[in-house]
Formats: C-alpha cells, sequence, structure tokens
C-alpha cells in the first residue's frame, strides 16, 4: 500500500503524547520535534513523519499521538535536551 505525504506548507512543531498506553508513540512521550510530512494514512488517521530533536533518523507518528506546540517551545525543549 503507498500512503502519499506533502511537505507543510508552515513550520510545525509537535511534542509527543501518546493517545493510549499502547501506542507506538510511547517511548517518545514528552519528546519535541519538527513535522517533514504528513499525509492520510487511509484508515481515517492522519500519517505525520517527524524530526525528533536529538534523534538522528525520522520517526512516524500517527496524529493523534502529537500536540502542536510553537516553535519557542519546541527550541526551549530541545535545548533542554527533550
Amino acid at each position: 500500500m503507498t500512503i502519499v505525504t506533502k511537505a507543510p506548507k508552515r513550520d510545525i512543531y509537535v511534542k509527543v503524547w501518546p493517545s493510549d498506553i499502547n501506542s507506538t508513540a510511547t517511548p517518545y512521550s514528552g519528546r519535541v520535534g519538527k513535522v517533514v510530512s504528513e499525509g492520510p494514512s487511509g484508515v481515517g488517521q492522519t500519517i505525520v513523519i517527524v524530526d525528533l530533536a536529538g534523534e538522528s533518523e525520522r520517526k512516524v507518528f500517527n496524529g493523534c499521538d502529537l500536540d502542536l506546540i510553537t516553535k519557542k517551545q519546541y527550541f526551549k525543549a530541545a535545548l533542554r535536551g527533550e
């Protein structure tokens, strides 16, 4: 199955907050990142590719596991190593 994602039109910064205890985002809970691309996953959800602060590889998340934050919040958290 092919999933088509697009780069956002503006910079989007997010914090990982898993939507439930069994979420695959749980190991990254509280981490901040910048959205690289996003698109529909085909099951009524959004797939989001994120550059997490301090990680060398991009991560894929369900959109419901991410909260929008400001650029300032992102940089403050990234400097603290979150």
